[in-house]
């Protein structure tokens, strides 16, 4: 019996030093950017700038590092998979991803779980893929989720660098990543998501002003204080912008449903993830506008089936100044065949002074 408590006792040591020392490792590898950043520019753009009354749009798409397709499910949003799809099935949406791209011809593009090197996409660089297809566009990229390893839960996640990809068909004059508010607390954080945003400038011809076009993917796991909180940033910064007399849109991947959009044919089921809700009316000098003609993301507690089957959600919008007049915004519906979100187009004109 000695030997027997004494072996069970030893196997606890062990286990203790292991999960200590892989707490300390994962602390000591944590991801910590700066609040502001530069961001280096890849420019492949031949124009340099747009013009005023000149229509243009712009496309934002979550595309759920290539792995969240019809096939798929995941277990933060109530399915079983963790490694959602098979590495067959990831570029054969990825490839699915490419050709929309190339069918929209957007002038901008917001592109938010974009893999560079992570288990969970067989350790594809997507924002190759999203290059190839538009190949002759300034870009910028920024991490949000980089880390060394996720430990859960089983068969755990593992390496995951992703991040945020903004295309432009005009130069972009300068890039800057702006670290939003982290409602974790360590050790939790040590690999959780580090949400940012992208703040990118294009010249505007004939004029000292900017159009400012900002990427971002905001909270989607927390209690609800990292929506609030993390709003507010986006809020501040949007309307400094906008008082210097700039040309300002928002969009991405919110996470929460304007308070003016009807979900009266998206009724919320129990048991199934939720978004938070921005109440637009204190967005003082912007049209804050989705399409809910179809839904912008669907549940992933199971693989999609069929329209009746799922929870759906309006989480992907813009934020846009009063200044640019908004022609057409549109949810493409291409259901949800290569990604667990729709790709969501704005078309807008920038008005003259």
């Amino acid at each position: 019996m000695k030997k027997l408590l004494k072996m069970i006792r030893n196997i606890l040591i062990c286990i203790l030093v292991l999960a200590i020392s892989g707490l300390g490792l994962l602390t000591y590898k944590e991801y910590q950017p700066a609040n502001k950043a530069i961001i280096p520019l890849v420019q492949n753009s031949l124009k340099k700038e747009v013009s005023l009354n000149q229509e243009m749009n712009i496309l934002t798409w979550n595309i759920g590092y290539g792995a969240l397709g019809e096939q798929a499910d995941f277990f933060m949003d109530g399915g079983k998979s963790v490694q959602s799809s098979t590495k067959e099935s990831v570029q054969k949406n990825l490839i699915g991803i490419q050709n929309i791209i190339k069918n929209e011809k957007p002038d901008f593009a917001l592109f938010q779980e974009v893999d560079y090197d992570s288990k969970r996409s067989y350790y594809i660089n997507e924002q190759k893929v999203l290059s190839a297809a538009l190949p002759y566009y300034s870009s910028s990229s920024a991490l949000n989720f980089k880390a060394f390893y996720v430990p859960y839960p089983l068969p755990p996640i593992g390496r995951v660098n992703s991040g945020i990809e903004t295309y432009s068909a005009y130069r972009i004059n300068s890039s800057l990543r702006y670290q939003l508010p982290i409602p974790f607390k360590w050790p939790s954080r040590t690999v959780n998501l580090k949400r940012c945003l992208t703040l990118n400038r294009i010249n505007i011809k004939n004029t000292k002003k900017q159009l400012v076009i900002i990427n971002l993917h905001l909270e989607a796991f927390d209690k609800g204080e990292g929506k609030k909180k993390q709003t507010e940033a986006v809020k501040k910064l949007i309307e400094d912008e906008y008082k210097k007399g700039n040309y300002v849109i928002a969009g991405g991947d919110f996470n929460q449903t304007f308070t003016h959009i009807s979900l009266q044919n998206y009724p919320r089921y129990k048991n199934k993830w939720q978004p938070g809700t921005i109440d637009t009316s204190v967005f003082k000098g912007f049209n804050c506008v989705m399409d809910n003609t179809y839904p912008t993301a669907r549940s992933l507690d199971k693989a999609y089936r069929n329209k009746f089957s799922h929870q759906y959600y309006m989480i992907d919008g813009y934020m846009v100044s009063k200044n640019i007049t908004i022609k057409k915004i549109e949810t493409k519906n291409y259901h949800f065949k290569y990604s667990d979100h729709n790709p969501v187009k704005l078309t807008f004109l920038l008005n003259s002074i």
